[in-house]
């Protein structure tokens, strides 16, 4: 079953607001002017054309400095084996283009694996969302926002804390509340 534009934009948003902000996955996310946009893509080729849109979008002049965006992608790279080299190859688009300096993608999915952890490990839930999305930052606000807070380092590690002590059923709980598709679950 596919989300409507709404119901896939609205679930992006409870996970943000009930696990990336109210968890403080993302110290930076309270303060950041987020851009919630859904894609019809359904392919690589159609994501990738929307992806850069959207950055064409945040990098022109009038955009606000600490704009973010979250691309809602819920029927393109539908499964985590094919959106984790689709993100590799569109960081190297980035590389390729001389973009890689001033943006910046994130992936996140509701199957998101991390390599070298077990697969029923919690950590997972730091990058899982209800539906596919990738998040487009500016790399200057993420290097304002590293230096600002002093121990970015840490933070992957409070993470992988926080949610092992939470637990895999308690944030899998969290993530189907906000309302995306039964994957591997």
């Amino acid at each position: 079953m596919q989300p409507t534009p709404q119901q896939a934009i609205a679930a992006t948003r409870g996970w943000v607001d009930k696990a990336v902000i109210a968890l403080t996955l993302c110290p930076w996310a309270a303060q950041a002017d987020l851009r919630y946009v859904h894609t019809h893509a359904q392919d690589a080729r159609a994501l990738k054309l929307d992806l850069q849109r959207e950055i064409d979008a945040l990098l022109r002049p009038t955009t606000p400095r600490d704009a973010t965006t979250l691309l809602v992608h819920p029927q393109a790279m539908i499964t985590f084996d094919e959106y984790y080299p689709f993100l590799a190859e569109f960081e190297q688009h980035l590389r390729y283009a001389n973009l890689s300096e001033q943006v910046m993608v994130v992936g996140f999915h509701p199957d998101f694996l991390f390599g070298g952890e077990e697969p029923e490990d919690a950590s997972h839930y730091t990058n899982r969302s209800p539906w596919p999305t990738t998040h487009i930052l500016r790399q200057e606000s993420v290097t304002r926002a590293v230096e600002a807070h002093g121990d970015s380092l840490s933070i992957p590690v409070v993470n992988q804390g926080t949610l092992r002590r939470l637990g895999r059923q308690h944030m899998q709980s969290l993530l189907d509340e906000c309302g995306g598709p039964v994957l591997r679950r």
